[in-house]
């Protein structure tokens, strides 16, 4: 949209024989400056300034977007984490009652009360419930690693090794004494 000046300098030297091409009279000089106009290309700069603007704006809103789709992921990782911490206290409560009753029945079977089929029935409930908070805390572990990455980091494990472990030889290495 701006006229555009520049100033432009030359220096060398002009002689057709190259043994006076050194001398003080092949030395020639320029000084000039130059102006661009842009009359007649207007049009042009508008279109590449609108195009250049709408690029803007369209990488404006992809960022915007994908801070809305993080913040959406963080808040339900989050919540599904409140979720199951509910959920697994609510569970070792029930697999504490369970086990409570899988003792009372051992008890009774032990003293002769009744026959094994209550305790072996309180017992299969036991493992059931034992199972449920197992995989309770697995879920637990992935909601975990879901607001990891979510928050913008990669899952590391604290318990994996730092250091590659050693190589080892085979235990039945052929001897390589004569």
């Amino acid at each position: 949209f701006l006229p555009n000046l520049s100033l432009g300098a030359m220096a060398g030297f002009s002689s057709i024989d190259t043994s006076k091409a050194l001398a003080l009279g092949s030395r020639i000089f320029d000084v000039g400056p130059a102006l661009s106009l842009p009359l007649f290309d207007g049009g042009a700069l508008k279109a590449r300034y609108g195009y250049s603007v709408a690029q803007l704006d369209a990488a404006a809103a992809r960022y915007n977007q994908a801070v809305l789709d993080a913040a959406r992921e963080v808040g339900a990782a989050v919540l599904d984490m409140q979720r199951l911490a509910a959920q697994r206290a609510s569970q070792e409560q029930v697999l504490a009652a369970s086990a409570e009753l899988s003792r009372q029945a051992a008890a009774r079977l032990h003293q002769g009360l009744t026959d094994a089929t209550p305790a072996l029935a309180s017992k299969a409930a036991l493992i059931a419930q034992r199972a449920t908070l197992t995989a309770l805390h697995g879920q637990q572990l992935g909601a975990e690693i879901a607001l990891i990455q979510a928050l913008g980091g990669g899952y590391q494990d604290a318990n994996a090794p730092t250091t590659p472990p050693a190589k080892t030889t085979p235990a039945h290495a052929p001897d390589s004494t004569p």
